[in-house]
This record gives structure tokens, sequence and C-alpha cells, in this order.
């Protein structure tokens, strides 16, 4: 094997390595390894301009997505899109890839400005025309796609059009292709079809289906410490608490709050926000001392990155005085 070939070996197994760490949510780790193999690529190829730093960049893109750094994962996806249009044209599917990962970071952005929603629309379209030339329907990608289009409908409040025309066709394209394997795409469409329910007012629906997602999940990372079982806890607990289910909230927001202490450090916002909903919890449960106690947590935490005139604030600061 000569000079070249053992870089690439070498590369190819920082790139595995990078994505084994990252899928056990050790961010740092993954960085590491996926910025050796940045490097190793670099000096074979003599510049970024090369598919597969393309990719490697993406995946770096993905570690900032998780833990919600989306300034850096934008550009990370933003170069790599760029990039592989150089080297492969700019119809070529790959492209598709990257399309569809800055729609998501539009989609996360859209949290605190819902007009981004009419920015990630453009990309999931053109990046589903790209793979459906490729693949057609039955395909996982294609199903991604759909589960994001129908995603965005629901959030915009255009809830028929999301689940007949996108989400569940996304879950009956995922059903086919990977029939009784423990996917985390399975997961995703368990999950926005329970989103779907609990927006439509079937709470009980939506619960089955999110511990649908919550179960899979657990079988594929071996364990319930991970972001995206943190997520699921925290939708599994507001859905409990608009059923009125207090005690079922108060477990699945406390396992929901601690994940994120662990994996996104006390003073994110969605840590933020796991206080604030064990506050209204506890609120609902007239313990006013530890509602006072987790609401004053939360405006602490938002208090630091936000102007005190902003509605989050104004809302926390609503909820304390009506105790």
């Amino acid at each position: 094997m000569d000079n070249i070939e053992k870089q690439k070996q070498m590369a190819l197994l920082h790139n595995q390595q990078g994505a084994s760490c990252k899928a056990l949510g050790e961010y740092d780790k993954a960085l590491n390894h996926f910025e050796e193999a940045v490097n190793i690529y670099r000096n074979i190829y003599g510049s970024d301009r090369h598919e597969s730093i393309a990719l490697v960049y993406c995946a770096i893109g993905t570690i900032y997505d998780d833990i919600n750094d989306l300034e850096q994962a934008m550009k990370y996806y933003y170069t790599a899109q760029e990039i592989h249009e150089d080297v492969c044209g700019k119809d070529d599917y790959g492209i598709a890839r990257y399309l569809n990962n800055m729609g998501n970071v539009y989609m996360k952005w859209a949290a605190f400005d819902e007009s981004m929603y009419n920015k990630a629309l453009p990309l999931f379209e053109r990046a589903l025309e790209l793979t459906k030339k490729k693949y057609g329907d039955d395909y996982p990608d294609t199903a991604t796609l759909y589960d994001n289009l129908g995603y965005i409908y629901m959030l915009i409040g255009q809830h028929s059009k999301a689940y007949d025309e996108y989400l569940k066709k996304a879950l009956d394209i995922r059903e086919r292709v990977f029939k009784n394997e423990q996917h985390l795409d399975i997961a995703t469409s368990y999950m926005h079809v329970g989103h779907y329910y609990s927006q439509t007012g079937n709470g009980r629906a939506a619960l089955e289906f999110l511990k649908k997602a919550l179960a899979v999940n657990i079988s594929i990372y071996k364990t319930e410490d991970h972001p995206n079982i943190g997520e699921l806890y925290g939708a599994l607990g507001e859905i409990s608490a608009s059923l009125q289910d207090f005690p079922e909230a108060l477990a699945y927001f406390k396992k929901n709050l601690s994940i994120y202490q662990r994996f996104l450090g006390e003073n994110s916002s969605d840590t933020a926000y796991a206080y604030f909903n064990l506050g209204m919890v506890y609120h609902h449960m007239r313990n006013s001392a530890q509602a006072m106690i987790h609401y004053q947590r939360a405006l602490d935490i938002m208090g630091v990155e936000l102007p005190a005139n902003h509605p989050v604030l104004e809302n926390i600061r609503k909820h304390m005085a009506m105790l």
C-alpha cells in the first residue's frame, strides 16, 4: 500500500471514530477525529475542494447542530454545499444532503422567527426533487425530505396537508424500507406523527407515537442518556401536562432536565426551558415553592442572553406573578 492509500485509510478511520463518538454524545472527541480527517484529506488533495472534505465538513456541521451552535453548523453545511457544487455540479444528488441539513437549521431558528420556515421550505423541496430524480419514492432520503416538509406544514398550521401529503408518506416509506429494523428514521417519523396528533388535539395518540419513538431510541443507543432521548422526554412531558397528568409530566420533565444539564450544560436555552416546564408542572400541582425555584432558574439562564423586555422573559415573570 503506497503512502497516499495509507493516508486515505487513516482519514477513513478518523471518520469512523468520529461518527462513533458522535453517536455516544462525545462531541469533543468526535470533532477532534473529524478535524484530523480534514487535515489528512487536505494534505492528500492540496486544497479543500474535494468531495471527501465536503462530507467531513457536513459531519462537523451535524455536531454543532446537535449542540445547538447553529451559526457554526450553518457555516459548515454551506461550505460543504459550495465544495460539492464546485466538484460535482449543481444538479448532483449529493447536494440534497446539505440542503436538507441547512433546512433543518432554519427550522430550529424558526422557533424564534417563524419567517425562517419560508427559507427552509425551498431547500427541502429542491432536495426532494434531486432525490426523487435519482432514487424514486422508496428510498430513505426521500422519506426524510417528505418528513421534513410535512413537519414544516404542520408547524405553520396546514395540518391536513402535512399529514396526508408528507408525514404519512414518510412513515409508510420508512416502514417498507426498514421493515422490522429499529432505525432512527422510524423514530423520527413516530415523533413527528406524534406531534401532529398533539397539535390536532389527540393527546392519547400523540403519547402512543412518542413512546414508540422513545423505545426505538433507547434500543439503538442502549441507554436513556442521550440528547435525542432528552428531547423526547420533554415532548412526552408537554403532552402529559396537556392531558393534566401532572405526576407523569413531572417525571418526564425531570429526566429531560437531567439529560440537558449533562449534554448541553446548565446555561443552555434548552435547559432553561426544561426548568420552566418543571416550574409550570409544580405550579399546577400547587407546589408554589418549587415552582418559584424553577421559574427563577429559567429566568436567570435566559436573562443572560436576552434583553430584559424580551417576551420570553416577560412570560416567565408573568407565571411567577401568578404564584
